[in-house]
């Protein structure tokens, strides 16, 4: 009788490169619907005096779904490694840590060119600037080899 052959375990599919920028930028963009909503409840005016509770409202419906339909678009992409969702974690982290500072900045009336810097941290979520921080920090294995 033959020895029964073990199948070789395939490696996880790499999955499509633009999923991880997509859920970085669904992050953001719910992350900002969330906080200019709460702080449409907070108080009358809503950014700084130059809009009402209504236009904030709006403006941050339109970020919840936007946030939704570009989630909804990257997990529907083929092989965006729905199976590893560890895998876009930090993308998710650094895009909702730019909504929240961005939000903060736009309530707090600066600038435009101001609340626009924080999204500077989307930059790791892109697939060419991620694999020159792996080359450049060295990929390790999970044990650290």
């Amino acid at each position: 009788m033959a020895a029964a052959r073990r199948a070789r375990p395939t490696p996880a599919p790499e999955g499509a490169p633009w999923s991880g920028p997509l859920l970085a930028a669904a992050a953001t963009a719910f992350a900002l619907g969330l906080l200019i909503l709460a702080a449409s409840f907070a108080g009358e005016n809503v950014f700084g005096g130059g809009a009402g509770r209504f236009w904030a409202r709006a403006f941050a419906g339109a970020g919840l779904l936007t946030g939704l339909f570009l989630a909804l678009l990257a997990l529907g992409l083929p092989g965006a490694g729905a199976r590893a969702p560890r895998r876009h974690l930090a993308a998710i982290a650094a895009g909702a840590a730019a909504g929240a500072l961005t939000g903060a900045l736009l309530l707090d009336g600066a600038g435009r060119e101001a609340a626009l810097a924080p999204l500077l941290l989307l930059l790791p979520a892109l697939p060419p600037v991620r694999r020159g921080l792996a080359r450049l920090v060295g990929r390790r294995g999970a044990r650290g080899r």
